[in-house]
């Protein structure tokens, strides 16, 4: 039983006992019962009101791990893209990643960003060497 199906019972009863509404007992029951009743009314009110909230927090919720699903399909596509002139390398001290395009190795060596270590970078070597 929900609290304004309470309240209207409740109503319901103070009617049924025939409690005269101008004696002084009377006055009270009536204005408690019709207390509990707007409560009982703002109760639903604020129940319609959270519902459809959570409604919305739902759909919001559904639209942003589509808008995530399609910014991380293109930044997938964006790195392949990239790959092709650009070197990711890590800092051996920090560990620290630094992303690099073949005109900044054409000086050999990379200083890194966070740590200040220099990192020599040869494109045709398999390995890459910190000094």
């Amino acid at each position: 039983m929900t609290v304004k199906e309470k309240a209207a019972y409740l109503l319901g009863l103070l009617d049924g006992m025939k409690i005269d509404k101008n004696s002084d007992e009377g006055k009270i029951y009536h204005a408690v019962a019709d207390a509990i009743k707007v409560v009982a009314d703002e109760i639903e009110e604020i129940q319609e009101n959270v519902d459809d909230l959570y409604e919305l927090t739902e759909e919001l919720d559904e639209n942003l791990n589509n808008i995530e699903d399609l910014l991380v399909e293109n930044d997938d596509d964006d790195y392949d893209d990239e790959c092709d002139c650009e070197y990711q390398i890590t800092c051996p001290d920090c560990g620290e990643e630094i992303f690099v395009d073949a005109e900044i190795l054409e000086n050999e060596i990379i200083t890194c960003p966070v740590c200040g270590t220099q990192v020599e970078f040869d494109p045709n070597a398999d390995e890459i060497e910190f000094e």
